[in-house]
């Protein structure tokens, strides 16, 4: 399987869980097509090959953070008496 199949049954999975998992393409494909066609699969963001070290950091840094928030936002609403689980 590749990886927009890949992507395609993730996502298909998670409209059954509800979670949503960060994929990002890291591909020596540079044509504009190629990043519109694995956004359209359904990944998150696209990194061309050669990348450097600050790029990797820095979509890793945005993807990470935010599926970081989302687990323990998650994980506190199961606490008693945490901020989040008063939000409900």
């Amino acid at each position: 399987m590749g990886g927009f199949e890949a992507t395609i049954e993730i996502r298909r999975r998670e409209t059954l869980c509800g979670n949503h998992t960060p994929i990002v393409a890291l591909t020596a494909s540079v044509v504009e097509d190629g990043r519109r066609r694995c956004l359209a699969v359904g990944m998150d963001d696209y990194l061309a090959k050669p990348f450097t070290l600050d790029q990797m950091r820095t979509v890793l840094t945005k993807w990470l953070n935010v599926a970081a928030l989302a687990a323990t936002r998650e994980q506190l609403s199961l606490v008693a008496g945490s901020p989040a689980a008063s939000d409900r």
